[in-house]
């Protein structure tokens, strides 16, 4: 697989339909939904190739969805880190506080059984690193996951895409839509909430030079379409 389009949670994903998929998928995109865009695919009634997230919370979105969509074609893909009652999550440090302050939400979650659900469950193993090593390593080289270090961070540059990279190790392009998009909310709230989005542009800024490097180095191709996003600096 060289070709891969990720889709982010943004609401510049309204710009967007079932028709721009199906034309991405013509021209050879695998595609990848991240995070809450799986609400886009599900009103628009096409499935994506791949499915990732970092919090929990996101699956409770979905739990009535997970019985009616058909996700037997969509690959799950995580860290290791959502078995065990959420055992390596936690002891990362992550949190999901909405999510345990609902005890019935939280338990519903934990039952859901993956590979049920979906076509398959990736899971791939990690080396825990700290975080501030972790900006500098080749994420195409070995997988990395580092404690949460107190703040909100950028999901798209710390975990998205060194999960993306290490995973698809014929990967020649990377296109994305719905990331970067600050002043415009969230599509599956539908609102302009900017919470968080202060200290995701600060740690995005810190790991962006090291990021393009590693996109240079392994003559990957990085665009964005839609919106001007945030991540242009990325593009190579």
């Amino acid at each position: 697989m060289e070709k891969i389009l990720i889709v982010g949670p943004s609401n510049d994903l309204y710009n967007f339909s079932k028709e721009n998929l199906i034309n991405y998928k013509n021209k050879g995109y695998t595609i990848f939904s991240y995070s809450d865009s799986l609400d886009f695919f599900i009103k628009n009634k096409i499935a994506p190739d791949y499915f990732s997230f970092l919090d929990p919370y996101t699956l409770s979105h979905y739990l009535n969805d997970f019985n009616t969509f058909n996700f037997k074609n969509t690959i799950l893909l995580t860290a290791n880190i959502y078995n065990n009652s959420l055992k390596n999550f936690f002891n990362l440090k992550y949190t999901c506080n909405r999510l345990k302050s609902n005890t019935n939400l939280y338990n519903n979650v934990l039952k859901l059984k993956f590979n049920q659900i979906f076509k398959e469950h990736i899971v791939k193993n990690y080396t825990e690193i700290d975080y501030n090593n972790f900006i500098n390593k080749d994420y195409k080289k070995d997988y990395y996951l580092f404690q949460n270090p107190g703040y909100n961070f950028c999901k798209f540059s710390y975990i998205l895409l060194p999960l993306i990279l290490n995973h698809f190790q014929e990967l020649k392009e990377i296109k994305s839509i719905g990331f970067g998009h600050y002043s415009i909310g969230r599509y599956y709230y539908n609102n302009t909430n900017n919470k968080g989005y202060k200290e995701f542009k600060t740690s995005y800024n810190r790991i962006k030079k090291p990021i393009k490097k590693i996109l240079k180095k392994h003559n990957i191709k990085m665009s964005f379409d839609g919106t001007e996003s945030y991540f242009k600096e990325l593009i190579t």
